[in-house]
């Protein structure tokens, strides 16, 4: 099976038990800073990009890009799997998932290809609409990919 295709797989690596899951593995991967390397190509390429983690309500890590447009990327704590999200120039503006199979410019493809050389596969809006197995919230067994490894 696929890293992409083995989602419940790396949940229970990160959260444990998938019934009861726990969130020990983000203190973990702040502190071992599992992306650093990947921020440090992406800041050669692009000096003003900051990084925004915010531990209380995600599970990836994520970094501000000025390149042609503003682009979020998000990478998740929890397993080999990433998002690339473009806004405006101005960061604002309508947000558009970019895939590796979209039309884009050179800056967006070349952070999309450093994206997956450091190991994490790109996720398009169907994978991460997938239901996955995992109570993140006490009324529901289930979750979608994006809230499971992004956003519970």
């Amino acid at each position: 099976m696929t890293a992409r295709g083995d989602y419940e797989g790396h949940l229970a690596d990160a959260y444990g038990d998938l019934a009861a899951p726990t969130w020990h593995f983000v203190t973990r991967a702040l502190r071992a800073n599992t992306t650093g390397d990947l921020y440090e190509a992406i800041h050669r390429r692009f000096p003003g990009t900051r990084e925004d983690t915010d531990p209380d309500c995600e599970v990836c890590f994520t970094y501000m890009v000025p390149a042609d447009r503003f682009i979020a990327v998000k990478v998740s704590m929890a397993g080999p799997f990433a998002t690339t999200t473009a806004y405006g120039r101005d960061g604002f503006g309508q947000a558009v998932l970019l895939t590796p199979g979209d039309s884009l410019s050179d800056s967006e493809r070349w952070l999309l290809e450093c994206v997956a050389r450091h190991g994490y596969a790109i996720l398009d809006a169907g994978e991460l609409a997938r239901g996955v197995s995992i109570r993140l919230r006490p009324d529901a067994t289930t979750a979608t990919v994006e809230q499971a490894f992004f956003h519970p």
